[in-house]
């Protein structure tokens, strides 16, 4: 019976070993992941307020933010949400490490589709993008020329 009850005390001790280093990973893991949300916060606060200090309605109801380099998606998402945030289309242009530049267009309009605008070929009805003629001007155009034939609800 002394051998029966130390093997299960032992039993025990292994079971209570391996919930302590569940425990500990489970908090580095945590720990790791709150580190990462901050830093996924901070990326998006800095885009937005780039976007809405750079940024300008470069033709009637477009607002569009300029870089000089290209970005990742994840960037590349909070500085268009930034710029739908103050005009009904928001456009990203960015230039292109191979050469030319690329003009990104977004919306939270379900009215909208970005699909229907001239050059935009690329994406979903809500998020299109083209490849810049010039500086981009004429897509930009090309959006605001769209967007006045389009009906917004309130």
């Amino acid at each position: 019976m002394a051998d029966g009850l130390k093997a299960d005390l032992d039993g025990q001790g292994a079971d209570a070993a391996a919930a302590s280093a569940a425990a500990a990973t489970l908090r580095s893991f945590s720990a790791e992941i709150d580190e990462m949300a901050a830093s996924a916060r901070s990326i998006a606060e800095e885009a937005e307020a780039f976007a809405l200090e750079n940024g300008s309605e470069e033709k009637e109801g477009v607002f569009v933010v300029r870089l000089n380099a290209r970005v990742d998606n994840r960037v590349r998402k909070h500085y268009l949400m930034a710029a739908e945030s103050k005009c009904p289309i928001g456009a990203l242009f960015e230039p292109d490490p191979a050469g030319g530049a690329w003009v990104t267009a977004a919306t939270f309009h379900k009215e909208i589709d970005l699909a229907l605008v001239d050059g935009f070929e690329g994406g979903r009805s809500d998020y299109r993008f083209a490849r810049a003629i010039g500086n981009g001007v004429q897509n930009i155009e090309a959006l605001s020329s769209y967007l006045k034939g389009v009906q917004l609800s309130s």
